[in-house]
Formats: C-alpha cells, structure tokens, sequence
C-alpha cells in the first residue's frame, strides 16, 4: 500500500514540461549513458569525491585509467529531466588516485592470508573459487578512487535570446552539494568524451554565483565569468 501511495505522490509532484524544456532535458540527459554506469559517490566536497567502484562495473566499461573523465550525476538515463530543477545537472571528474574504503584494512588481511595459502601454486590465486568464497570475492571487489571536481555541466537560459531558449553551460565549481544525496557515476567515453573535451565557450563561469536557478535566491548576485584566454586556452587545462 505504501508503494501505492509512494507512486501517486510521485505523479503528482511531476509537472509537465514544454517541448522545449523536454528537448534540453533530453539533451542534457544523452550524456548519461546507462552502459557506462561504473558506481557511486560516497564522499563530495568542492574540491575532491571518493567514488566506489565494483571490478565487474570496472571492467564493464574498459578499465578506469587515471586522469581518465567521469561523470556524477542523479538524472535518470534515458530519462526527461527538468533542466529547472537544482539536482539535473552533471558534475564532471577526474580520476586521481585509488581511496581506502572502511573495510581497507580487513580486504589486505583476507588477501594476504589467501595469497599465503597459494603461494608457489602455479595454478591458482588467492582469488580463486577453491581459496575464496564467492560472497568474499564479490564483497572484496569493491574499491575506492578519489577524484578531483572540476565543475559542473548544466543548461541555462540565453540571456540575450527571447522566447526561452537553453544552451549547455559549464561551471568551473560546484555550486552546491548534499553529503546525504547519492551520485551514480559514469565513464565519460567515446561521444560523450568528445562532446566534454569539444565543449567551447570562451566564457568560463562561476557555476556558484552565475546559475540561473541562483539568480532568483535571496543571495544570488551577478554573474562573473573569465576568459578563457586568461589561464585556460586550451581543453586539457580547462578540464584538469
């Protein structure tokens, strides 16, 4: 009964969107791509989030270099976001390096017993089916990475332009986040990839004080945005 009551209220907090803005929502959402799904953010700050990420998920899409592009977001793929909603935008990451999970130091000790167990067995290792069970196994192919935010995509509305139209935006910052609130985690790849490193605009903004959803808060202000002639010319340097 409760799930009844979950999805009418659902229903009735939707609201229904103009071509238009069921246009950009659908655009913004194209650069979530279901099959790239890799994990979940557990910690986010400004600066830096700790990403986990199973190795069925890892080698799913290809491996997770470092310094290699992800996206965290909670929009829905294949889904028609509101664009005017705060959470439907993407942060973008960069990977930096592995992060300890809390049960680090219990996944060493079950290893390096099991690899003990194995040792100078040419035909097996500490992971194997006949030296770890396959509930450990699963628990322990759970790992972190941390990595750094470098800002968030998003759609605004044209200042100049009449009839409300939207284009793709990208922040340099974080204009909010909720420790409480999951991310799920993507690779960026193939066009997705592109579409982020082919991203233009000769304006860089301050996503914290120039988003359009802020302009209209008691403390929002006027935008700001810098060239990106000033220290930005070219793609790898905006985006890491």
């Amino acid at each position: 009964m409760s799930t009844v009551f979950a999805g009418i209220a659902q229903q009735l907090e939707q609201t229904e969107l103009s071509v238009d803005l069921e246009t950009v929502g659908k655009s913004l959402a194209s650069l979530v791509e279901e099959s790239a799904y890799v994990g979940e953010v557990f910690s986010i700050g400004y600066n830096e989030a700790l990403v986990q990420i199973h190795d069925f998920n890892r080698q799913q899409v290809g491996g997770l270099p470092a310094l290699s592009f992800l996206i965290a977001t909670r929009i829905v793929p294949g889904s028609t976001p509101d664009i005017r909603k705060e959470d439907t935008s993407i942060v973008l990451l960069r990977v930096i390096d592995q992060a300890d999970l809390p049960n680090a130091q219990e996944a060493i000790r079950v290893r390096v017993e099991n690899a003990q167990r194995v040792s100078g067995d040419m035909l097996k290792t500490f992971d194997h089916r006949d030296v770890m069970d396959p509930a450990t196994n699963n628990l322990l192919g759970y790992a972190g990475i941390r990595c750094r935010v470098l800002g968030t995509f998003y759609m605004d509305e044209i200042e100049e332009a009449a009839g409300g139209q939207y284009k793709l935006m990208f922040g340099s910052d974080l204009s909010n986040y909720y420790p409480n609130r999951g991310l799920k985690v993507f690779k960026a790849r193939s066009e997705v990839l592109g579409r982020i490193m082919n991203y233009r605009d000769p304006l860089i903004q301050f996503l914290s004080i120039n988003r359009h959803l802020h302009r209209h808060r008691p403390h929002g202000g006027q935008g700001f945005r810098t060239t990106l002639l000033d220290d930005q010319a070219q793609p790898i340097r905006i985006f890491g």
